[in-house]
């Protein structure tokens, strides 16, 4: 059923991007249910792939549809804001892409992985939490000397994301 939606998509619109809510959580590899949906998915149509539910980040890939277009999977972007404790859930991931249309065909014409960290700071006046989801490019080891998770240090989370991107 979800294959031939996204046919009827794909017969009524330019480019057809597909969100699947699918993984096993607290992984950092598509589990073998991603791997076939995902290219069932872009057999039937499917341009782009960007999918959730792992609150864990997963590596990005191309694949090669049936028809030989090639169809980014984005297979989780894990949490961009989230109240979860442990320092994997407080690793993400943004996707950038750019999609071109010409002479009537539209493709993805790049596509890149941004990791993300969820800060977490104590807001001393009221003892609450501030929550402020950033790019990891911009997370310095003076703000992770702030987070609330001590084990979240700038040189643990880039190696973190290192080892899940590849």
């Amino acid at each position: 059923a979800v294959c031939a939606r996204i046919e009827q998509a794909r017969e009524q619109a330019d480019f057809v991007i597909v969100f699947p809510h699918w993984g096993t959580e607290d992984t950092f590899t598509p589990d073998d249910n991603q791997l076939s949906w995902a290219q069932a998915m872009a057999d039937a149509g499917a341009g782009l792939i960007i999918g959730g539910h792992t609150h864990t980040l997963q590596p990005v890939e191309l694949l090669t549809a049936a028809d030989g277009r090639d169809v980014p999977v984005y297979y989780s972007l894990g949490n961009f804001l989230s109240h979860q404790t442990e320092k994997i859930n407080l690793l993400g991931g943004m996707a950038a892409v750019t999609i071109v249309q010409e002479n009537g065909e539209t493709w993805v014409e790049s596509y890149e992985l941004k990791g993300t960290v969820n800060l977490i700071l104590r807001n001393t006046n009221t003892g609450w939490y501030d929550y402020r989801p950033m790019l990891l490019e911009h997370y310095t080891p003076a703000l992770a000397a702030q987070n609330r998770f001590t084990e979240c240090t700038a040189d643990a989370m880039r190696s973190l994301f290192d080892s899940i991107t590849g």
